[in-house]
């Protein structure tokens, strides 16, 4: 006898048991790591808008800190590593930024980019 246990793939990926062991099949977990959402990276359009609030000034530092986080951890490194732009304002809110989450971010992205 299987039982299957199935969300939206927004909710949970799918997880098929089957026999009595509980365990999933094989094939199910190589699904499920493809599903999962650190597997991914942001979308580009995510990634564009990210790349707009780090580098406008009048955004609100805690949005550019969240915006820095993402594009660190989830951007495409290919796509930062052309950008100067990003980087010369990165390095920039490092060293004069007020608030100490952009600190923050801004020095995590920079230790992940190897600047």
């Amino acid at each position: 006898m299987r039982r299957y246990a199935c969300w939206p793939p927004t909710l949970q990926p799918k997880i098929c048991w089957s026999g009595s062991s509980q365990t999933p099949a094989r094939s199910q977990r190589s699904r499920w790591r493809a599903r999962s959402p650190c597997s991914r990276s942001i979308p580009r359009s995510f990634e564009r808008q990210a790349r707009r609030i780090v580098l406008d000034d009048d955004e609100d530092d805690q949005l550019r800190a969240l915006s820095l986080n993402a594009l660190t951890y989830f951007g495409n490194p290919a796509t930062q590593s052309e950008d100067d732009e990003l980087a010369r304002r990165v390095e920039s809110l490092n060293s004069q930024s007020r608030s100490r989450s952009v600190k923050k971010a801004a020095a995590g992205y920079l230790a992940k980019r190897g600047r």
